[in-house]
């Protein structure tokens, strides 16, 4: 008797405990949001642009959170393989420095579309606290460093003349004929 009210007490005791918390996906690095389980760049990522729920049209760019038919002016784009399109600022990105695709070497820095060691006149060295290399900038034109490193636009905005301003919605109705 004894023995069995022990199993009861242990089975008792099992069922009260709480289930143990789902799998929370993979963790994502600095400016990127956990989206129906993978990692997506909320500022570039036309599939979640903005949002997670948002997604461009098809032919459309996410840039800097908003849907766009095109790259703002300073910015090229650049067309991976295998995925959409994105805009670059093909002067100052370390992964697109002179144009889409080249990359810069241990140690160097993207300034003027050249790789180098160090920055030009008229750009700053910014060094990103998500671990990502430092990068030479024109805080007059670079989204992520407007006005001063790591002040980085909000969604809808571009950064012009070292301030964030607001980008025109796309156009709907193009020509169809």
């Amino acid at each position: 008797m004894r023995r069995l009210a022990l199993i009861a007490a242990v089975a008792v005791l099992a069922c009260g405990k709480p289930a143990p918390a789902p799998d929370a996906g993979p963790a994502c690095g600095a400016g990127e949001s956990l989206c129906d389980g993978t990692c997506a760049n909320l500022n570039g990522d036309p599939s979640h642009c903005g949002s997670c729920a948002v997604a461009c049209l098809e032919g459309q760019l996410c840039v800097s959170g908003a849907c766009a038919v095109s790259c703002p002016d300073g910015q090229t784009l650049c067309a991976p393989d295998a995925g959409s399109g994105y805009c670059a600022n093909v002067g100052s990105d370390e992964a697109n420095c002179g144009g889409c695709g080249v990359s810069c070497g241990p140690g160097e820095l993207c300034a003027s579309g050249a790789c180098q060691l160090g920055c030009p006149p008229g750009e700053l060295l910014c060094e990103d606290d998500g671990g990502a290399a430092p990068l030479c900038a024109n805080v007059g034109s670079d989204n992520l460093n407007c006005g001063s490193c790591r002040h980085a636009c909000p969604a809808g905005t571009a950064c012009e003349g070292a301030a964030c301003v607001a980008l025109a919605p796309p156009d709907a109705g193009s020509d169809a004929g």
